[in-house]
């Protein structure tokens, strides 16, 4: 897992989740959930949870693959897990979720955990947390062109500590 699990199966935990729970997920706000869980994931863990990168956007972080999935759904909320398409057999695919099966028992309770947390932030607030930070705040101009390089490992760890992490 040293690159990370692919971006779809982890957005569709996220999708389930907020299902489960009931809360409205937009497009925007799965962004920037996906953003500070791999911040976490790093934090934590010192790993990617994700294979994918975010890109600097007017509103905060983006991975672009995840963007195309969901752009269509607009400021709607997302009622439908991504998935495959098989142009072989006109046949849907369905990407399952990632499960403790995939990073075990301790760091899925975890990571669920924070999303349940993520989920809990309005989507405004997620976008102010990212928008406020370095990483974002000093690529400001360029966000206006798209031309600000992606967010690194380590502006995406610092990110999200600045964000949820007492200082010492």
């Amino acid at each position: 897992m040293a690159n990370g699990l692919d971006i779809f199966r982890v957005s569709n935990l996220v999708i389930d989740t907020a299902k489960e729970s009931n809360i409205e997920l937009t497009s925007l706000k799965l962004q920037k959930i996906l953003f500070f869980l791999q911040g976490f994931y790093l934090y934590k863990y010192k790993a990617r949870l994700i294979d994918g990168n975010f890109a600097k956007w007017q509103y905060g972080p983006i991975e672009r693959e995840v963007y195309d999935c969901f752009k269509s759904n607009g400021s709607s909320p997302i009622h439908d897990e991504a998935f495959d398409f098989s142009l072989d057999t006109l046949t849907i695919i369905p990407i399952p979720p990632i499960s403790a099966d995939d990073i075990g028992d301790y760091r899925f309770t975890n990571l669920k955990s924070e999303l349940t947390k993520l989920l809990g932030i309005p989507t405004w607030k997620l976008i102010e947390l990212t928008r406020n930070d370095p990483s974002w705040l000093n690529y400001q101009e360029e966000t206006k062109t798209y031309s600000a390089a992606d967010y690194t490992d380590q502006e995406i760890e610092s990110c999200y500590i600045n964000c949820f992490e007492p200082q010492d």
